[in-house]
């Protein structure tokens, strides 16, 4: 009798063992998965399909999948834990959210990705591109080409290089969004094959040809444009170190009326504005009597 007294307190021991108490809601090994999905979208609210989207603990990719024509991502069957969700999609910067817990038998359905910082560097796009994703050439003649100059300056090697090959006639190519709150900067080099009086920098809130600012690079000098009916006005104008061969960055900010301009590493003019609120953002390059050719690289734009 006292052998049949200890045999169900040792099979009780050994199944407690097997399958232990899960107190801890982030136990991995805790058999009550969890869920996490979302929705991908972009700076303008809109869906994104298509988009790469990865479930990360610490270093580790645990899940990858790719978002629907809705824009729905999902991932099934994983463990509690703490996770960030990485994600890639066109031409917007690789984003990453920050860590968040998923506790045992969890439904966490509003892990969306939003996408902001539109980023071009030009590398994943094959050499004698005329319009990578994104850009639309309204003139001149764009490609993208290598530049292995400079390394430090820019993302080696490609490059979009803009040709003004009519004297007299810029060459544009403009993002692909009208937008009316942005900022956008640049990496512009203007090669020593163009002539003595090239300029190359942005278009700003471009509504056609005749309308829109202006921020150029000239040999020696910086400039600010409004051109309003094609009648261009300088509203700034200063000297900088600038030459040909070289890479400089410029940017501008538009927001509302107010407009900041930057050159290198420093804010060099701001001030109100109020005759264009709206348009595209874009590149230029121009020279009044020969051909110019610019090379512009890691073009950021914030919407």
């Amino acid at each position: 009798m006292r052998k049949l007294f200890f045999i169900p307190i040792i099979l009780f021991l050994v199944i407690a063992c097997l399958e232990p108490e899960h107190d801890n809601v982030y136990d991995p090994d805790n058999p009550d998965k969890a869920r996490v999905a979302g929705i991908v979208r972009g700076y303008d609210w809109s869906i994104l399909p298509d988009a790469r989207v990865g479930l990360v603990e610490d270093t580790f990719l645990i899940y990858e999948t790719t978002s629907d024509d809705d824009g729905f991502y999902e991932f099934s069957n994983v463990d509690p834990g703490v996770y960030r969700i990485v994600a890639v999609h066109g031409y917007y910067r690789p984003m990453e959210t920050d860590e968040f817990g998923v506790t045992a038998g969890a439904d966490v359905d509003t892990a969306d990705v939003y996408f902001q910082e539109i980023y071009f560097h030009f590398e994943d796009e094959p050499v004698g591109t005329v319009q990578p994703l994104g850009w639309e050439v309204l003139t001149g003649a764009w490609e993208v080409i290598e530049d292995t100059d400079e390394p430090f300056t820019h993302s080696a090697p490609n490059v979009y290089n803009g040709t003004a090959g009519t004297p007299g006639q810029a060459a544009i190519a403009v993002f692909e969004n009208e937008m009316a709150n942005f900022s956008i900067g640049t990496e512009v080099k203007v090669l020593d094959t163009s002539g003595s009086g090239w300029e190359a920098g942005l278009v700003l809130r471009f509504s056609d040809f005749d309308n829109f600012y202006q921020l150029a690079l000239g040999e020696g000098y910086i400039v600010f444009r409004l051109i309003e009916n094609s009648v261009p006005t300088e509203l700034h104008i200063e000297a900088v170190p600038v030459n040909e061969g070289s890479y400089y960055y410029i940017g501008a900010e538009c927001y509302d009326e107010h407009i900041r301009l930057w050159f290198e590493d420093g804010i060099i003019y701001e001030l109100d504005d109020y005759t264009f609120t709206s348009g595209s953002a874009g590149l230029w390059v121009y020279d009044l009597d020969e051909p110019a050719s610019v090379n512009f690289d890691d073009i950021v734009i914030w919407p």
